[in-house]
């Protein structure tokens, strides 16, 4: 499984928006591994997010 630190609201992915994915991503698939409050970084498994649209 390929993990990947994603900074809410600093960065795009190829999803668009980080933090819209990453909020969805957390609340749908739940697979929320860690979080850096101070930087501000969550850490998701991309291998469980599947895009719909």
């Amino acid at each position: 499984m390929k993990c990947e630190r994603l900074r809410k609201k600093k960065v795009l992915d190829h999803y668009g928006n980080i933090d819209e994915w990453l909020d969805a991503c957390i609340s749908e698939i739940g697979r929320l591994h860690e979080i850096d409050e101070e930087r501000g970084i969550g850490i998701i498994c991309v291998s469980h997010m599947s895009k719909t649209t």
